[in-house]
């Protein structure tokens, strides 16, 4: 029996082994993790962009920007557990800062309003039911 013809029977027999293998790793079940998302209502008058960071292997990962128009919801989806960073910017002028990196805990599914207040922009957890 020459080197190759044994090389062959030994990946045969190897890749029998694994297929009868293959399906007991079917009586385990995938494990998903529930996607969290924050929810910002916009109750100010103008247009506001939301954009959220965590902090993700000892870098911060910035979400994509949300243009939330007056009146409307938009929503953060797939943000990490743990503590989420907001930054509000105005959308006619998206260098304008109104509310800049504004902690919030995110345990699970949670929506905010978007309110303007006497010291600017102001963002407040709505009461779940």
């Amino acid at each position: 029996m020459n080197r190759m013809h044994a090389n062959l029977i030994g990946l045969t027999a190897l890749a029998g082994i694994l297929g009868l293998l293959e399906p007991s790793f079917a009586q385990f079940p995938a494990v998903q993790v529930p996607g969290v998302s924050l929810g910002f209502r916009n109750d100010t008058k103008a247009a506001i962009i939301v954009q959220g960071a965590s902090k993700v292997n000892n870098q911060f990962r910035r979400g994509q920007p949300i243009v939330v128009a007056p009146g409307q919801t938009g929503f953060d989806n797939h943000v990490p557990m743990g503590v989420r960073f907001i930054t509000i910017y105005d959308a006619t002028q998206p260098s304008r800062i109104l509310l800049a990196n504004f902690p919030v805990s995110v345990q699970g599914k949670a929506s905010y309003s978007v309110k303007t207040g006497p010291g600017g922009v102001m963002l407040t957890l709505i009461p779940g039911p």
